[in-house]
């Protein structure tokens, strides 16, 4: 996951509201990776994330 629901924001909506949007949004990110690791794949280590934003750094710095 790498955003969150922009609805959070709309002055429409309650703090309360906005909670409930983020703590089921991460709900739902928890259990896809729950059922990923059921399914035999593993999560990336600290040094394949620092990694990956390294190389994304490099590649969006040009």
């Amino acid at each position: 996951m790498t955003s969150e629901a922009t609805n959070i924001y709309d002055p429409k909506n309650s703090l309360l509201a906005a909670y409930r949007i983020l703590f089921r949004q991460w709900r739902l990110a928890f259990e896809i990776g729950a059922r990923n690791r059921e399914r035999g794949l593993r999560p990336a280590s600290v040094g394949e994330l620092l990694r990956l934003l390294r190389d994304f750094r490099r590649q969006t710095d040009r």
